[in-house]
């Protein structure tokens, strides 16, 4: 039989869930800064140290030359007193011309030698790293979010107040009427709100598509590196996102240094738009996420990696592949409209024209 969870204190898994992201931006320094560091180290004997003793190899096959000459110049030429001249300096200048030039050979060699062998260690250690890399970027994020998770559903716990559901339920049954857990899932799935939600804020998304960013501007922007933790939008469900998963469409992938474009304030917003427009570039995803209020303004807007968005919301990992002109609503954790690229609905429920 199951026992209860034991919870003392709920700071406590938030202080663990903060002492995880540390954990993960400290790491990722870590195996950022070796990576530029092997990477210095590859650069300075692949590019640096190959120009530089494949330049002296041609400076020192001169200065041979030219001793060889002088001493040739000794031989041939006599003094003014008509006696063969000493070119006993000048043989010494040749000696050490060739040994310097010997030298400069040897280097070359070296260099092509170690740019092979750092090659290969560099991919060792790429490989040492690896799993240590997949947890920092993968699995402490979905830690994280799982804590997120039970911090939420132990905060509703501590705040629940059973009078005032007693409250909600006598008010919908004064209208003459009541909801149903059936009928309440519906609603919220079709409007993105429980039934009182004021019918002015209700949209048309196709709507929202109006706000996404021209190309042009969109190549106007700068990588921005933003902290992605300030996005306080609550996490999309396991069902939605299993949803998404299963949607039979033509997956549309992308490097995870592809860039989006995110609006500020969105960071603050529960009820966001998420469209994936054409690419401008091969960097770019085409994501664009904004705020779905009308009174919110979209300006500013930040240009980020995917890789630093999925690093803090796996969440949205399957959502950035759907297809160009896909667009969706998520609204306090439930995608509560998807539309394709013809504004065909895919999830929910959408009336064009309705607003």
């Amino acid at each position: 039989m199951s026992e209860g969870a034991k919870v003392g204190s709920i700071d406590s898994i938030k202080s663990f869930r903060t002492a995880l992201w540390k954990f993960q931006e400290a790491a990722n320094v870590a195996l950022s800064d070796a990576e530029s560091e092997v990477h210095r180290v590859l650069t300075w004997v692949e590019v640096e140290q190959d120009q530089y003793w494949t330049a002296q190899v041609r400076k020192r096959e001169e200065m041979v030359t030219r001793c060889k000459e002088a001493v040739r110049h000794k031989q041939i030429f006599k003094d003014a007193t008509g006696r063969q001249q000493s070119a006993v300096e000048e043989m010494k200048m040749l000696q050490l011309a060739q040994r310097k030039l010997e030298e400069a050979h040897q280097k070359v060699v070296a260099v092509r030698r170690w740019k092979g062998r750092l090659g290969k260690e560099l991919e060792l250690y790429r490989g040492s790293v690896q799993r240590l890399s997949t947890a920092v970027q993968a699995d402490l994020p979905v830690a994280a979010s799982k804590l997120e998770n039970i911090v939420a559903s132990l905060d509703a716990y501590v705040n629940y107040d059973p009078t005032a559901e007693l409250s909600t339920v006598g008010d919908a049954s004064a209208t003459g009427g009541s909801y149903s857990p059936a009928e309440i899932a519906s609603m919220t799935r079709a409007t993105g709100s429980m039934p009182g939600r004021p019918e002015a804020q209700r949209h048309d998304p196709v709507d929202l598509r109006k706000k996404a960013l021209t190309p042009e501007r969109r190549a106007e922007l700068e990588l921005a590196h933003p902290d992605m933790r300030q996005w306080n939008a609550r996490y999309l469900g396991v069902e939605d996102q299993k949803v998404v998963e299963a949607l039979a469409v033509e997956r549309r992938g992308f490097d995870a240094a592809a860039t989006l474009v995110i609006s500020r304030s969105t960071w603050g917003s529960d009820r966001i738009f998420l469209q994936r427009l054409p690419a401008i570039d091969k960097h770019d995803t085409g994501w664009f996420a904004g705020p779905m209020a009308d009174d919110v303004p979209v300006e500013p807007v930040e240009l980020v990696r995917a890789y630093d968005l999925l690093a803090v919301r796996p969440d949205l990992r399957d959502v950035l592949t759907l297809p160009d002109g896909y667009l969706l609503t998520i609204e306090d954790g439930r995608i509560t409209v998807l539309l394709d690229a013809a504004n065909a609905t895919v999830i929910g429920e959408h009336t064009p024209g309705e607003g």
